[in-house]
């Protein structure tokens, strides 16, 4: 069996686990008599626009009197401790299958063309619990008439949408690292999901429902054990079986400290199950601009099996400050006394300008100049990997380390651009 046609059996195994993982999804977590085996625009609405047909009742098993999340207690006719919002999880192929392409059709249709281009070991997403709903409960989708405040604590809300999915994601709009950023859920997985050509991915909580206390949200510690225990032992690690029905191996992104301590309680059982600890999208210590770094660096060097996490990061640290430089020198090409300055640069250190040209439209710098009865270039292309070059027109090669001169005169005309030199800024040199 030659290596293309193992990838394309291993997509059909991951087909399969994505079936099983929705069946789980709309039959144990959210009910549902018409369970969508995949995600479309069509599935989609029917869940959007049907009433839900029950959910997971693991918690009414659980003695009432021995578990706050479901003994509310009553105080002037509200009851301040209720589970009410539940959600299920989302696998990657239906990711795939919600992403917009640019040109038409969606980022599935990749997978189904080259199959051998995408990562199939299982991966796990994992957060701690659902926040609470943001619709109120009549417009849930669970019922179709306001109930009594009894009622809504004796049942509770599934998702009103597909829940991680929703409409899908345009695939512009996943680029890192847009999503990359505080408050980003589903939109970080499908990131992940695309950027790193997860086909066996699947994202959940480790606890299904929400707890709301007096509209507050809480957190899982704040919850029953036995529930949270109750939740872990016969959902989540159903979830993780199903997810690894064809592989031994399983890499778990817990998000939070405490998603990472219920996946080392509940899912890692032996050598083969990796988890690492990603800051979660809520804390608000974490600026953005260290977070997409250090997201990316240890998913990085987690799925990609580098050894060395340091080079890893150094990697894309580099690349990432090669593209910020070219974002500021591409509007700097579009000042107007850009010419002026360069020639002034070059006529106060005594060098003889034969031409500027530019052109902002397609981001294009270039300065001839005669040195040493010689004809030299700088320039930058915009629209060439946002390269910079220095050339000897005599000579038809670039210019070395060892003309110290002209080094320092491409330094100026770099920094005439935005590149800051002392600072060492890394660009792309041709």
């Amino acid at each position: 069996m030659t290596y293309d046609e193992i990838c394309k059996n291993k997509l059909e195994q991951a087909k399969d686990v994505c079936k099983e993982l929705n069946m789980f999804s709309f039959n144990k977590v959210v009910k549902r008599n018409n369970v969508p085996a995949k995600w479309s625009d069509e599935s989609r609405k029917e869940i959007r626009n049907s009433r839900s047909d029950g959910c997971c009742s693991l918690c009414n098993d659980i003695d009432k009197e021995d578990c706050s999340c479901i003994n509310v207690e009553e105080k002037n006719g509200t009851f301040t401790y209720n589970m009410k919002y539940i959600c299920h999880g989302a696998h990657s192929l239906d990711f795939l299958r919600s992403i917009k392409k640019p040109g038409g059709g969606n980022l599935i249709d990749d997978v189904e063309n080259k199959p051998i281009n995408w990562n199939y070991t299982p991966v796990l997403f994992l957060f701690e619990n659902p926040s609470n709903e943001k619709k109120s409960w009549e417009e849930s989708g669970f019922v179709d008439r306001k109930l009594t405040i009894y009622e809504q604590n004796e049942g509770k809300c599934p998702s009103a949408d597909w829940h991680w999915i929703y409409g899908g994601y345009d695939e512009d709009y996943l680029e890192y690292p847009n999503c990359f950023v505080q408050k980003a859920y589903g939109g970080l997985v499908a990131s992940i999901v695309k950027m790193f050509r997860l086909a066996n991915a699947y994202v959940t909580d480790a606890v299904k429902c929400s707890m709301n206390c007096d509209k507050k949200f809480l957190t899982t510690n704040q919850y029953h054990a036995k529930a949270v225990e109750n939740c872990c032992v016969n959902r989540l690690c159903k979830e993780a079986e199903i997810l690894t029905m064809h592989s031994k191996r399983l890499t778990i992104f817990a998000f939070g400290k405490r998603a990472f301590i219920l996946a080392r309680k509940y899912l890692v059982k032996d050598k083969y199950t990796v988890i690492v600890k990603l800051p979660h999208p809520s804390d608000i210590n974490i600026s953005d601009d260290f977070r997409k770094y250090i997201i990316f660096a240890k998913v990085f060097k987690t799925l990609t099996n580098r050894g060395n996490g340091f080079t890893a990061v150094k990697e894309f640290l580099d690349n990432d400050r090669r593209v910020a430089i070219s974002s500021r020198v591409d509007e700097r090409i579009k000042d107007e006394n850009l010419k002026q300055e360069i020639k002034k640069m070059f006529k106060e250190n005594n060098i003889k300008v034969k031409s500027v040209c530019i052109k902002p439209e397609k981001l294009y710098v270039r300065i001839k100049f005669n040195y040493n009865s010689q004809i030299y270039g700088f320039c930058y292309d915009g629209y060439d990997d946002n390269s910079f070059w220095a050339w000897n027109y005599g000579k038809k090669r670039h210019i070395t380390e060892k003309e110290k001169d002209l080094q320092r005169l491409y330094d100026l005309f770099k920094q005439c651009l935005g590149v800051d030199i002392e600072r060492n800024d890394n660009i792309m040199e041709v």
